[in-house]
């Protein structure tokens, strides 16, 4: 199986006991969906064209510089919008629970930690990067694949 977001819904689904997603046919549900695709959709398409402008330019060096720009004034204006959702309703994308798509935004922060302004820097965000990256399940994966340097 491919696609980040579709392992994300299957494994919620096969294991809703975890508790990372809201019951099926909920409000909190769909906004966990609203979440998840925004994620996917918005911010993890500018992080990849900012990761690999040249996939659109070619080898030209200064299409690619705008490219990768453009990228990334897009993914932060994008952060901008889950920095304030955060503020107004978090710590998490669904309030005061932990869901999939916080775990989501994990990895999404940890490709973005090179950008000129990176999701950590906005306090929010900073915030439930902490709160999730903390967890004893986060630590162990961590572990398990080898991550050492910076969290996200």
């Amino acid at each position: 199986m491919f696609e980040a977001a579709a392992i994300v819904l299957h494994l919620v689904d096969q294991h809703p006991e975890a508790g990372l997603a809201p019951e099926v046919g909920t409000l909190e549900r769909a906004k966990f969906y609203q979440w998840l695709i925004f994620l996917t959709n918005s911010l993890q398409e500018e992080l990849m064209i900012w990761q690999y402008p040249d996939r659109l330019t070619g080898v030209e060096a200064a299409a690619t510089d705008v490219v990768r720009r453009g990228a990334e004034a897009r993914a932060g204006a994008y952060l901008d919008v889950i920095e304030q959702h955060l503020k107004a309703n978090g710590p998490f994308f669904l309030g005061d629970r932990l869901g999939a798509a916080d775990l989501y935004l994990v990895m999404l922060a940890r490709w973005a930690r090179p950008m000129t302004v990176p999701p950590r820097s906005r306090p929010n965000i900073a915030k439930l990067l902490d709160k999730a990256t903390a967890l004893p399940s986060v630590r162990r994966a961590y572990a398990r694949e080898e991550v050492t340097d910076e969290i996200c």
